[in-house]
């Protein structure tokens, strides 16, 4: 870990697409924090190729969510999004370590404690810990800027108390491989059939970043926190709902009366159960319905945007033939 720190690690870079590698970290991040805390997965960025060694990069991902898991000792939401950035001479004003070009920002956030000032100025020197003695090296984040560092990247750090922390960590763009990786990764693309979605979810920080995936792919969506504000919505609502994407856990009732109780007033209606627990998987199975669906956390939002085009398409088509 000194050695990471120090910038003199032996690394086996070679050009990796990040998305991918974030997304087979997940199920290892998700076993590390424990079922309290929900992963979400933003992978956004179009580039998505960098040079890095993997295990290093995994074990960045990993003292990360340690550190946030400390922050959650009650649970709470980590969010990993990627995204292509270009950096320009403003910014290089106010950061005098970064250099000007194309970066993958990955930035990892959590609805923690969160830190004050003074604490945020010494998270990343060596042996530094807010942790009792014989709880923590205080190499965990030193090491997560090193790997950093020797990777000619850089990594920045916002935090405030009682309202979480984001660390954002700024990889070069891959110049070299990139056209011939970008074809064998290449997806055809499905336009997306107009919907409406009412979205159930009590963790704030999922539900805002889940609305806007959804909105992004032209969908009307209707959010709620609980299972009374989505009774309210159905009551109320002047169009009709087409899928009902909630999670399974939620205040004032679960998911599965929820569904039921909305099926009342819409017959048939698709639902899509979320759930952080593997046993509701198989409690989704058991209800032998066409119009239920399960989708596991942590989950990338590729698999939740494919399983809602799948369904509505399938909805759109069984209205034609009417």
């Amino acid at each position: 870990q000194l050695l990471a720190f120090s910038r003199r690690q032996i690394m086996k870079t070679e050009i990796l697409d990040i998305n991918l590698s974030i997304k087979e970290s997940a199920s290892l991040i998700q076993s590390l924090v424990g079922e309290d805390i929900v992963i979400v997965l933003s992978l956004m960025s179009r580039h998505r190729f960098v040079k890095a060694d993997i295990v290093q990069l995994s074990q960045v991902l990993t003292n990360l969510a340690v550190n946030s898991k400390d922050a959650m000792p009650e649970g709470g939401t980590i969010i990993i999004q990627t995204e292509d950035v270009y950096l320009d001479e403003n910014f290089l004003n106010y950061h005098p370590d970064a250099k000007k070009g194309g970066y993958v920002r990955i930035s990892f956030i959590d609805n923690g404690c969160g830190m004050n000032e003074e604490t945020l100025a010494h998270i990343f020197e060596p042996f530094f810990t807010t942790k009792p003695v014989g709880k923590g090296t205080g190499l965990g984040l030193s090491t997560v800027y090193g790997i950093v560092k020797q990777l000619d990247g850089f990594i920045l750090c916002k935090s405030k108390i009682g309202e979480g922390t984001t660390f954002e960590i700024f990889l070069p763009m891959a110049q070299e491989k990139v056209e011939i990786q970008h074809k064998k990764s290449e997806k055809i693309k499905t336009e997306n059939l107009p919907g409406t979605i009412l979205l159930v979810e009590d963790e704030q920080m999922v539900r805002e970043v889940t609305k806007q995936l959804l909105e992004s792919c032209g969908y009307r969506v209707f959010e709620a926190r609980n299972a009374k504000e989505a009774l309210s919505i159905c009551e109320t609502i002047q169009e009709p709902i087409d899928l009902l994407l909630t999670d399974i856990v939620i205040p004032r009732m679960n998911g599965y009366e929820l569904a039921f109780r909305i099926r009342e007033k819409f017959p048939n209606l698709p639902v899509i159960f979320v759930s952080g627990y593997m046993d509701q998987k198989e409690h989704v199975k058991k209800i032998q319905d066409e119009n239920t669906f399960f989708i596991q956390k942590p989950f990338l939002h590729e698999s939740l945007t494919n399983t809602i085009a799948n369904i509505l398409k399938r909805i759109h088509k069984q209205k034609a033939n009417i």
